[in-house]
């Protein structure tokens, strides 16, 4: 299983796997994320986007973005992560925590469900992240 960045410059060349997927990010987000600003961010560098495939067969996808905190540290963050066959791609998390390592962040953070801290070793839950709708 492969899994790697995708390259802003390359994101048309993907978009015929990475559609679907996106959208279906938008329309899971309530809100938080659309197409356009999702595009937007990553064909200006300030998000990154993965693959995990298998010969061209989509698996997932996943969105980083790199931050500095108010220590001066810096963070990754994963800011989304869908696909299917968990099993077969989610040891790739691995592959983003080494870019980020050599990006020089200190922590990779990710507000997700809470099944992922059972399935990803070396998590562990700190907070959780509760919304209400006040509209």
């Amino acid at each position: 299983m492969m899994i790697a960045q995708v390259l802003p410059e390359h994101l048309g060349d993907y978009w015929p796997i990475f559609d679907a997927p996106i959208r279906h990010i938008e329309s899971r987000s309530d809100g938080l994320w659309t197409l356009p600003g999702i595009v937007r961010r990553v064909l200006a560098g300030e998000w990154q986007l993965w693959l995990a495939a298998d010969d061209l067969d989509a698996k997932a996808i996943a969105a980083t973005r790199l931050h500095i905190v108010d220590s001066g540290a810096k963070w990754c963050e994963i800011l989304f992560c869908t696909g299917t066959d968990r099993e077969q791609w989610q040891a790739g998390i691995k592959t983003i925590e080494e870019w980020a390592r050599a990006e020089g962040c200190t922590r990779l953070q990710s507000c997700a469900r809470l099944g992922w801290a059972r399935v990803l070793p070396g998590y562990r839950v700190t907070h959780a992240f509760i919304e209400k709708d006040l509209a």
